[in-house]
């Protein structure tokens, strides 16, 4: 008693990857849509002034998204629900889009073109650091999907392995989320920093105000569509 046989420690072995793998492939996948996340990344990755700033804001998104993975496991969603409705969920961070749609527009706008800037990027202060934090955690923690979409994905995890988030299960789940997460984002700020570096200044100009009009416009349909 107390003991498990060899083939109990190789199944339950098994099992733990299986649940980590499942979980890694929905942290990569959930975040592949392109939404403001993914777009802000691929906005701030295009200039060296700005790349710094990718990182904090990532590690806010993946904080947010396994804290939405981890309501989901507990089964609290309901009680968050409760909490927080939804409606104003979603109008919170339908006016955050919209403001920083104006504020990226207004930098665009009024940014000067220039020639590339070559050296050491600006290193980022402890405010800068925990603004760009506090932006990721707050674009993905106002988007009550992904808490709904976790719901779901870990039942239907539930079913296809016919197992309860235990103990030992639920902490690697959670770990399969975040790395998905991660390699997803590392890699898109990765490429995009990678074959941008020739562009010139008008062009990148252009795709900032593309962007802040994106984020206009998802502001705009949120307001909208909840009020």
């Amino acid at each position: 008693m107390g003991f498990f046989t060899l083939a109990e420690w190789q199944s339950m072995l098994e099992l733990s990857f299986l649940i980590f793998l499942t979980a890694f492939i929905g942290g990569f996948f959930s975040s592949i849509p392109l939404g403001p996340i993914n777009l802000w990344i691929i906005n701030s990755s295009l200039t060296q002034e700005t790349r710094k700033a990718v990182k904090p804001f990532v590690i806010g998104v993946v904080l947010a998204d396994a804290f939405f993975a981890f309501i989901a496991i507990l089964g609290y969603y309901t009680i968050f629900k409760e909490v927080l409705s939804n409606r104003l969920i979603i109008l919170s961070g339908g006016s955050f889009l919209l403001f920083l749609g104006v504020y990226t527009l207004f930098q665009a706008l009024s940014k000067k073109e220039k020639k590339h800037q070559t050296g050491v990027p600006p290193k980022l202060t402890s405010v800068s650091t925990i603004k760009y934090f506090s932006l990721g955690l707050f674009l993905c923690g106002s988007n009550p999907g992904f808490l709904m979409f976790w719901v779901f994905f870990v039942g239907l995890s539930g079913s296809l392995f016919h197992t309860h988030f235990s103990s030992h299960m639920g902490p690697l789940f959670i770990a399969g989320v975040v790395l998905g997460d991660i390699f997803w984002f590392k890699g898109l700020s990765h490429y995009t920093s990678k074959y941008t570096t020739n562009l010139s200044s008008k062009l990148l100009r252009t795709f900032h105000l593309v962007a802040s009009l994106v984020f206009i416009t998802f502001g705009v349909i949120s307001i909208v569509r909840h009020l």
